[in-house]
């Protein structure tokens, strides 16, 4: 998923998601082997005008009081660029059928 920024100053980041996975739209009944919740690993690109930033960081480290280290533009702006948000997942248990969403929020803040 791609996104437009413009930030002209040096900036830092936080990503937070509001399930901690793709959460199952309803209220099921899971049964063993089965899951409503899918983690997924985010992976974040954001091109600066003194090189890029990539992070990559677990769904489950993105709620909650998760912990996951950013990185920082340095002294790197982004005018006018496009970023992108990743997502890849491996399933160890069989997702029960019906709709899973996220929702991602990301702030910018200035680096100063």
């Amino acid at each position: 998923m791609n996104f437009g920024i413009h930030c002209n100053a040096p900036f830092r980041y936080t990503i937070r998601s509001q399930e901690g996975g793709l959460r199952h739209s309803g209220q099921p009944l899971v049964r063993v082997g089965f899951t409503g919740l899918i983690p997924y690993a985010l992976r974040i690109t954001i091109p600066t005008d003194t090189g890029g930033i990539s992070d990559l960081c677990d769904s489950s480290q993105l709620s909650g009081d998760g912990a996951c280290a950013f990185s920082h533009s340095g002294n790197g702006i982004a005018l006018a660029q496009t970023a992108a948000l990743i997502f890849s997942w491996s399933l160890s248990q069989e997702p029960i059928a019906g709709s899973y969403a996220d929702v991602i929020t990301i702030s910018v803040q200035p680096n100063y």
